[in-house]
């Protein structure tokens, strides 16, 4: 739903159906999704920017109280055409990580690397790279530490490696910028992982699993797709 109402035509009538949508629900509800709502409002804001200011507003100032264990997830809207006021909300909440060290941030991170918007993907990975070049002598050490590459480093590389094959371009090429920020790694020095796969093939059409099977691989592929028709 949230994903749906996106759309670059008629800018002012989906700024309208996004301030009703956002009015009528239960605060509550929204706020587990404020990152997903930023990203797909972002692109209307010189178009509509009082509208848009005026969502902004209602959803950090004055649902600060619901909304504040959410607004950390806001860490890439620095934009000079939001309110001043929504922007000062949103830096209290974000200078917080300015003091976390390397390994912290990273772990923070993760989750927005696996964000179901492909924007906040591409947001973190870049705001991430950043963190690398910052920090080379910590990163040295989580990658060439006596005792083995940090799990932190493995989760990063594995989470890396899965976005390297999706379909947006966008997001390929910053997961190959941050595989290159953290450098040549020896496969050796990974962890070794057994796979196993309990999937089962269907040889019947008429069995449940078989059609189980057809639909969420249908489902994938209109979710993959840009403009499903």
């Amino acid at each position: 739903m949230l994903q749906a109402t996106n759309c670059d035509q008629h800018p002012e009538l989906n700024v309208e159906v996004w301030d009703a949508f956002i009015r009528t629900c239960k605060i509550e509800s929204l706020s587990p999704h404020l990152a997903l709502i930023f990203v797909s409002i972002l692109p209307l804001l010189g178009l509509c920017s009082r509208q848009v200011n005026d969502i902004f507003k209602y959803l950090i100032v004055e649902n600060e109280e619901n909304t504040k264990n959410f607004i950390p997830d806001l860490f890439f809207v620095n934009n000079d055409k939001i309110d001043h006021e929504v922007l000062i909300v949103i830096k209290r909440y974000t200078k917080a990580m300015e003091k976390y060290n390397l390994k912290q941030k990273i772990k923070t991170f993760l989750k927005y690397l696996t964000h179901e918007a492909t924007e906040v993907k591409i947001q973190a990975l870049r705001q991430l790279k950043k963190y690398l070049e910052q920090n080379r002598e910590e990163l040295d050490i989580m990658i060439l530490n006596y005792n083995g590459i940090d799990s932190v480093i493995v989760e990063l590389v594995d989470i890396l490696t899965t976005g390297c094959r999706e379909k947006d371009d966008q997001l390929k090429l910053a997961c190959g910028q941050l595989i290159g920020e953290l450098g040549a790694i020896e496969p050796s020095h990974l962890p070794k992982r057994c796979s196993h796969d309990d999937h089962s093939f269907s040889f019947y059409i008429h069995e449940d699993s078989f059609i189980i099977g057809c639909l969420t691989e249908l489902i994938k592929g209109l979710q993959s797709e840009y403009n499903p028709q």
